[in-house]
């Protein structure tokens, strides 16, 4: 039995919706909650779910959505590090409306919005995404949340919302319905690196910058990575790596962002390199 209920979108959703589509497979970034979704071109049934996923155990379909007007299988899993932070992943495998496969997964950390999943798997299944919501691969001008970015420097992109530049810093930013949630993301963030002992903590300080426009504190973390050049593929002469973790309004959203960059980096007068600079100063 299947629901004969639609979502409706919520206002914004597709504001702070961003994607990169390659190879078949969409990839997407919402509120700091990570997605992708590709179709397979097999008539939807349990037995041709199993044949694609070898890692799926038939037991494990014995559930639906019966919220959702079509048919349906629903996996959902969660973990729990030693910090206590709980990761969410959450799979949904529809039925198009072609009666084919699409498969559609969730992975978050802290927090499970079904409401949304729901809303997120309509507009997927109704190809109503925008191509405005994505990404380009290039990476010459970039979407910054509403801003086009442009970029003289070679990057690329790590994930969703995610960008690195050789030598000039990266970025990985989202865009979030309250203050909460985005602040949320960063300490998330921030308690998992230090918890993978990603280097040695030198400093964790609050300072005055300026981020696209608006003073704000960012927050800034130093790791000591001397010890791991080698183990992490470094290149010779990194010493530190540097994070600043903002948070400020973004038209009717807010905007986490975390940029870094390493010791030896392009810097500019003002000590940031040129991908940061672009959006961020420091207040003197």
């Amino acid at each position: 039995m299947f629901g004969v209920a639609s979502a409706q979108n919520s206002p914004g959703t597709l504001e702070r919706l961003s994607g990169i589509s390659n190879n078949g497979v969409n990839y997407y970034n919402i509120e700091g909650i990570k997605l992708y979704s590709y179709a397979i071109d097999l008539d939807f049934s349990k037995q041709n779910i199993l044949a694609n996923f070898n890692d799926l155990r038939e037991e494990q379909l014995a559930s639906s959505d019966e919220t959702l007007a079509f048919k349906n299988y629903h996996v959902a899993d969660q973990h729990k590090d030693s910090l206590g932070f709980i990761s969410y992943f959450s799979t949904y495998f529809i039925e198009s409306e072609n009666n084919k496969i699409i498969a559609i997964s969730f992975a978050s950390v802290d927090k499970s919005e079904k409401e949304l999943e729901r809303e997120l798997v309509h507009l997927i299944r109704n190809n109503a995404i925008p191509k405005s919501v994505y990404h380009k691969m290039t990476t010459d001008t970039v979407n910054f949340a509403g801003r086009q970015l442009l970029l003289d420097f070679p990057c690329q992109w790590m994930d969703v919302n995610s960008l690195q530049c050789p030598k000039c810093g990266q970025i990985n930013w989202s865009l979030h319905p309250t203050l909460r949630s985005a602040q949320d993301v960063l300490d998330n963030f921030a308690a998992t690196t230090e918890m993978n002992k990603f280097g040695k903590l030198v400093t964790d300080t609050s300072i005055q910058v300026i981020f696209e426009g608006k003073e704000t504190t960012a927050r800034k973390i130093v790791f000591d990575v001397s010890e791991r050049v080698t183990e992490l593929n470094l290149s010779e002469g990194t010493k530190t790596l540097t994070a600043y973790y903002v948070v400020v309004p973004s038209g009717t959203n807010y905007i986490s962002c975390i940029m870094s960059h390493w010791n030896n980096d392009q810097l500019n007068q003002n000590g940031l390199p040129p991908l940061i600079d672009k959006i961020m100063q420091l207040k003197i």
